[in-house]
This record gives structure tokens, sequence and C-alpha cells, in this order.
């Protein structure tokens, strides 16, 4: 305010010794010209306060305050883009402490202001991102799907939580198996994994008739695949110096690697040189066909195009053998203690 203050007497001052010798209309209009300067560097002046006023609420989680500084700021330069997406956030923050009407009709305005913050700046996905998570919230999935690929066109970097996102408003919509396909677009590889491989497992866990096939498409299916055969490469080379435990003379490592929709994910190291992921199913051996033939399929497009396959009926079922240079890809429907399970094992031999 001192500032300020200063600046409008300095302004009162020079305008007094410009308009010596001047005429009376010419004065008139000097001295308007100095006012509306005076009235502009005040209602600036106003509009920083209340936006750094306005931030500082939001961040401490004061929405209502947040709301009124933010709004007031609206106002004052309904030009700027931050000023409307800090308003839709200190709504949206807002809608999660309540419930009903009230929760919807904050949304519904969070939604109405990141509008205006995206006509400003089109080309902002993060506003993108907080826009379809507030559309998700009132079921307006399209929407939100919408908004949310135009966001990963525009910053493929933050694609990765884009699809976190997308998966969990279609979850929310119980759209499970198109929020399956979400989370499964995040690779093994990407800081995100894990958080994707945890609400994956959650929507299996609503919906447990989509358990049997959720890992085929995974993006972690071929990454883990070619860990496997890597290790078979190697002789399990890989394995030296890391803990394994003993079990009846065979040593199992945890691969640490999940595939969705996976009782366990386990190699099994034996005297055969053996990997081994066991996906079990508790089910007939009949009933595990159809899993069966689409880990197949999954198996044989991770793997390269010049290996040799060929299925055998064995008799716990049916194997798919797929031979590369000095390494055996297993597919297979077996019996373990007492119910059949879906396999893949990997089995080495002389190079």
């Amino acid at each position: 305010m001192r500032f300020l203050f200063v600046a409008i007497l300095t302004m009162i001052v020079t305008t007094s010794v410009l308009c010596q010798g001047l005429s009376e209309e010419e004065k008139k209009q000097m001295e308007k010209m100095a006012a509306q300067r005076a009235s502009q560097l005040a209602s600036r002046k106003e509009l920083e306060d209340s936006f750094q006023s306005g931030l500082k609420a939001l961040s401490a989680k004061q929405y209502e305050t947040a709301i009124h500084l933010l709004s007031r700021a609206s106002e004052l330069d309904p030009k700027q883009s931050a000023i409307w997406a800090n308003l839709a956030d200190a709504n949206s923050g807002l809608a999660g402490t309540k419930s009903g009407t009230d929760r919807n009709s904050l949304y519904l305005k969070s939604i109405e202001y990141y509008g205006k913050a995206i006509e400003l700046k089109p080309d902002e996905a993060s506003f993108l991102n907080n826009y379809a998570i507030c559309l998700g919230h009132l079921s307006r999935v399209e929407e939100a799907r919408a908004a949310l690929d135009k966001a990963i066109r525009i910053n493929p970097e933050k694609a990765n939580t884009y699809y976190l996102n997308l998966g969990a408003i279609l979850h929310e919509a119980h759209q499970d198996r198109a929020a399956i396909e979400a989370f499964q677009r995040i690779p093994a590889t990407a800081p995100e994994y894990d958080r994707a491989v945890t609400q994956l497992n959650e929507v299996l866990k609503d919906n447990p008739a989509l358990k049997s096939t959720a890992y085929l498409r995974s993006a972690a299916f071929a990454s883990t695949l070619n860990t496997f055969v890597e290790a078979a490469k190697t002789r399990f080379q890989d394995l030296r110096g890391k803990e394994l435990a003993r079990d009846q003379g065979t040593a199992v490592w945890d691969s640490k690697v999940t595939i969705p929709g996976a009782d366990n994910c386990v190699i099994v190291v034996s005297s055969q040189s053996e990997l081994v992921c066991t996906l079990t199913m508790s089910r007939t051996k009949d009933g595990l066909r159809p899993e069966y033939r689409q880990v197949a399929s999954a198996v044989a497009a991770a793997l390269p195009s010049n290996w040799h396959a060929v299925e055998r009926e064995l008799p716990d079922g049916p194997a798919y053998v797929f031979t590369g240079p000095h390494i055996e890809v297993h597919v297979s429907v077996a019996l373990n203690q007492g119910s059949y399970g879906l396999g893949i094992s990997l089995v080495t031999y002389g190079q």
C-alpha cells in the first residue's frame, strides 16, 4: 500500500507541475488521465493481493476463503487462465468435502471455470486433466475421456498420469473392462506402474469375472516374458547375489514383476534350469481352455516370429511349446495340488 500511495502522490505532483501553463480544458484532460492511471494501479494491486491471498488459502485447504478471493480476482481480470484454473481447483476441493446436490453444484462450477481456463489456454494439458476429473465425478465419462485423450496428445510425457486418471474415472462409472485397458497402457518401467497395478487389482476385486483375462493385454506381459527369456538365456546368471528362499531343494525367487490378474508370479529355479510363472485358476481343465488360448496368443505375439510353435495334448491338459535358440517357452494347463492351473514356463538346454 505504501508503494501505491507514493505512486499516486507522485502522479498528483507530476500532474500539477505539468498542468502549469495549460488551458483549463487541457488541465482537466491531464487530471482525468492521472485519475485513470491511479485507478488502474489500485485495481492491479487489488488483483495481485486477491490472487496471491487466494492461492495461500487454497494451499491451506481454506476453500471457501479461496473461492471468495479468487472470484474477486476473476472479476478484476477475467482474461487470466491461471485465475480461472485456481478458482476451479478451489471449488473442486470444496466439493470433495460435500455430498449430494451441494457436491454436484460445486463440481459444475469447477467444470465451468476449467472451461474458461481452457478457452483462454487450450494447450494446457493440466487444465484438461483436472477438467476431466470433475467431469468424471458427475459421470460425464465420454467428455472426460475426450479431455484426457486431448491432454495425452498435448503432453505425451504425462500420459501415464492421465491413463491412471482415466482408469479411475471409468472404474467409478462401472466401466471396468475399459478401466483395465487404461491401466494396462502404463508400461512396467514407468514410475506410475505400481499405482496402476494397485488400482487394477481394485477393479479385479470388485469384478472377479474379469480376473482370468486381465493380464493378457498388460503392458507388463511382454516385458515380463522377455525378462524370463533373458534370465533363461544366461542360465540365471542375473540371479547371482540375490537372496533366494529355499523350499525342498528348489530355490524360489520372487520376480518382483506383477502380471495383473495372476494369483502369483514367481520364478522357480530347478535343476532343469526352468522358470515358471503360474497363473492359477481354480477351475476344471476344460474351463481353462479359453484362457489358455488367449495366453498362448499373447505369448506368440511377444516372442520373435521365427520361433517354432507346436501344440500338444498332455495328460493334465493342453500345452503350447514355443522353441527358440536353446530355449523353450511352454504355455500349459496342469494339475497342481488338486486344482488345475494355467502357467508359463521356460526351459533351457545345451548351448
